[in-house]
């Protein structure tokens, strides 16, 4: 079984097999044709704000995770990236830049993020 993502009619599926509530995940997996921890990551990360798995919904927050998973440093505020701009323009290393962050009760970025940001020229 190969990894693929669960679409808008597998997930209608989904949702059917796990309101019948006789089946369990591992059926389920098999009726949709994927491997269980499929079923168990979808229904664990697409639950609605009323904690029950809706297929819209789902489909919803799945394309929301895909878009932004392209969109590199997005949560990175505008005051650790100045910290972070500093720190490389006094010489300072991604290891002790992070350290640096994080005494000063910024939001922690580990030094492999400020290696990937050196790397795509970001800062």
């Amino acid at each position: 079984m190969s990894r693929k993502h669960l679409n808008i009619e597998q997930r209608n599926l989904l949702y059917q097999l796990s309101q019948e509530g006789n089946l369990s995940q591992r059926q389920m997996a098999v009726w949709l044709g994927c491997h269980q921890s499929t079923i168990s990551r979808e229904l664990r990360r697409n639950q609605s704000s009323l904690g029950c798995y809706l297929p819209d919904t789902a489909q919803a927050q799945s394309e929301t995770r895909r878009k932004n998973a392209k969109q590199p440093f997005k949560n990175v505020s505008e005051s650790a990236l100045e910290l972070v701009k500093k720190g490389l323009k006094d010489y300072h290393s991604p290891e002790q830049i992070a350290g640096r962050l994080k005494k000063a009760g910024q939001e922690s970025l580990s030094h492999e993020t400020i290696y990937q940001m050196i790397y795509q020229n970001y800062p």
